[in-house]
């Protein structure tokens, strides 16, 4: 099996490389705990496509986001804010 580098916007990364970005961290943890989008944006207040664009790490989040999913995921607040603030 030949593995093909998966070309980013950052670096080159091979296909079996994890990437833990900060969105990564919430869909996976999103998911962990059996979460939809839409069941965590609406525990959140926030709009399902917002979320959605957070979780794909195509806008950053602002302070009191991190906050709040930090809570809501049962995550490290410091983690997620490193995350958020390493891309």
């Amino acid at each position: 099996m030949t593995l093909k580098p998966v070309y980013t916007d950052v670096k080159v990364i091979s296909s079996w490389e994890r990437v833990e970005s900060f969105g990564y961290v919430i869909t996976l943890r999103r998911s962990e705990l059996g979460l939809t989008l839409g069941l965590t944006a609406d525990r959140l207040g926030m709009n399902i496509l917002h979320l959605s664009a957070l979780e794909n790490d195509q806008i950053p989040p602002t302070n009191e986001e991190i906050k709040a999913l930090a809570k809501s995921l049962k995550l490290d607040y410091q983690y997620l804010l490193g995350k958020a603030q390493n891309p």
